[in-house]
């Protein structure tokens, strides 16, 4: 049986750091929109939404970098530093909002909204490229992805709202 983790230090893949640094960036963005939120029910709405795909979210992210075969230490810094990271954001957020920035605020709703509807549009982008290769399976399980978030969060603006 091989190895989760090598013996000795060696660099990791481009692909695995790019994707890594995107997690990172897209936790903090998760914390700065929920500590930019000021009303319980938005905090609530959100925190379910994250709850509802970071598990799934850090646990891909884990097997990834494991497939490269880091040593333990590399590992699991990188993962502490993963889970921290949203925290941090929503500290940050909560310190802006104190000072009173409205635009600061602004710009970091922006960029959060921006991400989801990246996202979302990958996703898309994904199907339509890959149309005549996957399978009809592949294809479905990327629309029923898409459609189960859409629902997600119509559901959490319902019990918002």
């Amino acid at each position: 049986m091989r190895e989760i983790f090598s013996k000795k230090f060696h660099p990791l893949s481009v692909p695995v750091i790019v994707l890594y640094i995107i997690m990172l960036i897209h936790s903090f963005i998760e914390g700065l929109a929920l500590g930019v939120m000021n009303n319980l029910s938005g905090v609530i709405a959100l925190a379910c939404a994250v709850g509802g795909h970071k598990p799934v979210e850090a646990f891909s992210l884990g097997l990834l970098v494991s497939q490269d075969r880091p040593t333990q230490y590399i590992y699991w810094t990188m993962m502490t530093i993963y889970v921290l990271i949203s925290p941090i954001g929503i500290v940050v957020a909560i310190f802006i909002s104190e000072i009173g920035n409205h635009l600061v605020l602004g710009i970091i709703s922006a960029i959060s909204a921006g991400t989801f509807i990246f996202v979302g549009c990958d996703e898309w982008s994904k199907i339509y490229q890959n149309k005549e290769i996957w399978p009809l399976s592949e294809k479905l399980w990327h629309l029923g992805l898409y459609i189960f978030g859409i629902l997600w969060m119509l559901l959490i603006a319902i019990v918002e709202g």
